[in-house]
């Protein structure tokens, strides 16, 4: 490929030594998601199922994007619940492309994964029936050894990186010290001295910000930035260490936009190491400006160019935990905090993803275990509430009538 910024020759060596020896369909993509090449396409029955394509390709630029700022490999959810593991190729410090392999399963496909399906294929004669039989033909590969090849994967990597490599490993080492939210806020907040006399941002500019930015408006939001931007230009003859600071000031201000975007924490904290050690090197106000347009774009590209792409990486993360752990005592602010969101940012996602509230999920999820449990096994009511998450009979008694239309005692003797 013209224009290509690491050995191709190689790339393409490892992809398909790779995907041919795990018999996992994998792609070579580009720094913009576009594929290079693909390996073990023909075999993957995603291809038949009408998708929206350039969802998947952004899906998949984003897990590269996670693998870089996670120092490696990265596994995640697609759009359509199946399973992705992905490293990046690293060139100078910056994503040149990536390998990325799947789809794949954890776990037999269940009614979830074929209604997302369902819903969003672009091909009318697709029944239910064929995704069922096409769902069945994904490779079902268990967490440990997932988690195994996205490793074996990472390891290929260096024949491709060299030196590139070993400096990326490096920079993410340090870049560690810096993902408790606290310790980087006050780091950012001190990095520039006090600000002596300075005007604070205004508060209805930082509101508009916050809300353009949480209602997905990216070019109001960017509007907005460039705004604030301006009145620093306008103040630019105030003395350089109390510009600094402003400009300090208006990172911390971005940070806290971009978690309330939706931005995980780690990404927003692990993705400006590098950037907030230059400043302390800066003499002049043109440096510190050009220093916030590269951090501003980072941010907004944070928080919206992989905004699908994040919901539902982390919505079906939080499913595959609930699916895990229904029988412990779950907590929303528990699962929110799982996958790195606000509890009030995680409710609203999970409900127009899912179609149903975190509560009313888990408690189906529940009661369908409850179900196996009264037909298969010979544990009083009691016992089953205790062994699916109800600590609470009655409650359970409850909640399986609301379900399933009947009691538990009237379910069980029906079998």
């Amino acid at each position: 490929m013209d224009g290509c910024k690491f050995d191709l020759n190689k790339a393409l060596y490892v992809l398909e030594s790779f995907s041919n020896s795990v018999d996992v369909p994998c792609r070579l993509i580009d720094e913009k998601g576009e594929v290079i090449r693909e390996n073990g396409s023909i075999s993957d029955p995603s291809k038949k199922m009408g998708l929206d394509e350039q969802l998947i390709r952004d899906s998949l630029l984003y897990g590269a994007h996670q693998a870089s700022i996670y120092g490696g490999s990265y596994i995640f959810f697609g759009p359509y619940a199946c399973v992705y593991f992905t490293t990046p190729i690293m060139v100078e410090m910056r994503i040149g492309g990536s390998i990325v392999c799947g789809p794949l399963l954890m776990q037999p496909a269940d009614n979830f994964l074929i209604d997302k399906i369902l819903e969003a294929t672009s091909s009318p004669d697709l029944t239910r029936d064929r995704i069922e039989e096409l769902a069945a033909e994904i490779k079902i590969i268990p967490p440990p050894r997932v988690k195994a090849l996205a490793d074996l994967l990472f390891a290929g990597m260096h024949y491709i990186g060299g030196d590139g490599y070993e400096k990326f490993l490096m920079d993410r080492t340090g870049r560690d010290s810096y993902t408790d939210p606290k310790i980087y806020m006050e780091y950012l907040q001190t990095m520039g001295g006090t600000v002596e006399g300075g005007v604070p941002y205004p508060l209805e500019k930082e509101k508009e910000l916050l809300k353009r930015i949480a209602i997905g408006d990216r070019l109001g939001a960017n509007r907005v930035v460039n705004e604030i931007i301006s009145m620093m230009y306008i103040q630019s003859g105030m003395g350089f260490r109390q510009l600094k600071s402003r400009v300090l000031e208006l990172v911390v201000l971005l940070s806290r936009a971009a978690m309330d975007g939706g931005a995980q924490v780690e990404e927003v904290l692990g993705m400006n190491y590098s950037y907030l050690n230059e400043i302390q090197d800066f003499s002049d106000a043109e440096q510190l400006t050009q220093w916030l347009g590269r951090i501003c774009h980072k941010f907004s590209e944070s928080v919206f160019n992989f905004g699908k792409a994040k919901h539902k990486d982390a919505i079906y993360k939080a499913m595959d935990h609930i699916k895990q752990y229904y029988m412990n005592k779950l907590t929303l602010e528990e699962v929110a905090a799982y996958v790195h969101f606000s509890t009030a940012y995680f409710s609203k996602i999970f409900s127009d993803e899912v179609g149903m509230s975190f509560s009313k999920y888990l408690n189906r999820i529940r009661i369908t275990n409850s179900q196996l449990l009264l037909k298969s096994t010979d544990m009083n009511i009691a016992e089953v509430a205790g062994a699916t998450g109800f600590h609470d009979q009655s409650h359970f008694t409850k909640m399986f009538k609301t379900v399933t239309g009947m009691s538990p005692k009237q379910y069980r003797d029906s079998r």
